[in-house]
């Protein structure tokens, strides 16, 4: 069995993966979650940008407007993401 970790949004009780995934249509899966509040860095800390998130974000922005305003952008974010990992090492 392999093992794909990928970060997801619940929304109308569905899990919508937020990259795509590499499965076959209708391919039963194994599913472990967890919330982002339980996600931990590399170090084994929690998110140290959470505290920035809370104090300079902007809470009347909705997650909807941001999704919105990033389908708009050309190309795919992952894709970009990945291209420029590529390019440090």
């Amino acid at each position: 069995m392999s093992v794909q970790q990928v970060d997801a949004i619940y929304e109308n009780g569905v899990l919508k993966p937020l990259t795509p995934l590499d499965l076959a249509e209708h391919q039963r899966v194994s599913l472990a979650i967890g919330t982002r509040d339980d996600v931990e860095n590399e170090d084994g800390d929690a998110c140290d940008y959470m505290p920035l998130i809370a104090e300079e974000g902007d809470p009347s922005v909705t997650w909807e407007q941001v999704q919105t305003l990033l389908a708009r952008l050309p190309g795919s974010l992952s894709d970009d993401f990945d291209r420029e990992r590529d390019e440090r090492f």
